[in-house]
């Protein structure tokens, strides 16, 4: 992302999905990063952009095919919540199933499951912070 806020040339940080995708040419993890931190400005509506569900996804889906987990993260837990999606809890669980050993997992898998209560969940933080990070 820093690439971006470094070459004004190309404009608001909305206009930068193009230059993320000829930027994963060169440096696919990079941009893996670029894509998912643009489709988290997308889905909150924020630095000065409007929020924009379907560029989000569609930033969080290109993660997704370079196999950011992250990206793929994101997903599962919006399709998990229905948080400006659909809620689809199979794709939810076949996004999450991909990264086992991501942070999020379990919290994923549990919320697919129905069966922790955010607040005494041991990670329970991790998961506020995720809900409030989709939320406005």
């Amino acid at each position: 992302m820093r690439f971006l806020y470094d070459h004004p040339e190309y404009g608001e940080i909305g206009e930068c999905a193009e230059v993320c995708e000829r930027f994963c040419k060169s440096e696919p993890y990079s941009c893996g990063n670029a894509l998912l931190k643009l489709g988290r400005i997308y889905i909150r509506g924020s630095h000065g952009v409007h929020k924009n569900v379907s560029k989000a996804i569609d930033c969080f889906n290109k993660g997704r095919a370079l196999d950011h987990q992250n990206s793929i993260m994101d997903l599962a837990f919006l399709y998990a919540q229905g948080r400006e999606v659909e809620k689809d809890l199979n794709l939810a669980e076949e996004l999450a199933e991909k990264c086992p050993n991501h942070i999020m997992y379990e919290d994923i898998m549990d919320l697919l499951n129905n069966t922790h209560n955010t607040s005494s969940h041991p990670r329970s933080r991790l998961i506020q912070m995720q809900q409030s990070y989709f939320s406005h």
